[in-house]
This record gives structure tokens, C-alpha cells and sequence, in this order.
């Protein structure tokens, strides 16, 4: 062989070798990046699980009354007349009906179908 062929063989083979070389580092740290974010995947889990159990305690009826015992808080059943009733506004009513029948199908995406509103008598 001639030694410029030679050469040009061995620069060929060494930018293969450095290539397979940078494959196998940069697979080796993918795979410490996915254990990191395994371990921050379970430690977020139990938190998680940790959080709702909390969140259950503080909702259990056990809990509340006890509150309210011990803040001396009287809790009564509410009367028929101390209920509120929701009822729509027409103007919103308008809209929507206008809407359902197609007349504009855009502006369906930015507009608001329904709501409620309450109407208090104070």
C-alpha cells in the first residue's frame, strides 16, 4: 500500500472510531439523566401520595367537627328560604341560541355559552 492511502485509511478508521466512541458517552449519560429522572419521578409519586393523603385527613368530617367544637361554631341545617337561586341572563341567552343555530361557527370558539349568575335580594 501506498503510504498516503495507508494514511487516509487510518484518518478514515479513527473519525469511526471517535464517532462510535461519542455514541457510546452520550448513551451512557441519556442513561443517567433517565435514572435521574426516575428517582425524581418515584420521590414525586409518594409526595403525591403523601399530599392526598393529607388533603383527605383535612377534608373527614371527624376533622371538621372537632374544628367546630372547638371553636364553638353552632352549625345548623339551612332553611328552605336561605337557599339561592341561579338564574340566566338573557342577553346570554340570546347569544347562545344565535349560536346553536349555526349562524356564526367561529365565533363560537371565543365566546362563552353559559354561565351562571346568582341573584341575591340584598
Amino acid at each position: 500500500m501506498r503510504p498516503a492511502k495507508a494514511l487516509s485509511l487510518l484518518f478514515i478508521t479513527t473519525l469511526i472510531a471517535l464517532f462510535y466512541v461519542n455514541l457510546q458517552v452520550e448513551q451512557i449519560k441519556l442513561g443517567y439523566q433517565i435514572k435521574k429522572k426516575e428517582e425524581i419521578y418515584g420521590r414525586l409519586l409518594d409526595q403525591n401520595k403523601i399530599l392526598r393523603y393529607n388533603n383527605l385527613a383535612l377534608k373527614s368530617p371527624a376533622r371538621m367537627e372537632k374544628l367546630l367544637l372547638a371553636r364553638k361554631i353552632n352549625m345548623e341545617m339551612p332553611s328552605r328560604i336561605s337557599f339561592l337561586v341561579l338564574e340566566k341572563k338573557q342577553s346570554n341567552t340570546v347569544l347562545a341560541s344565535a349560536l346553536d343555530k349555526g349562524k356564526s361557527f367561529i365565533l363560537g370558539f371565543f365566546t362563552v355559552k353559559h354561565e351562571a349568575y346568582a341573584k341575591t335580594d340584598r
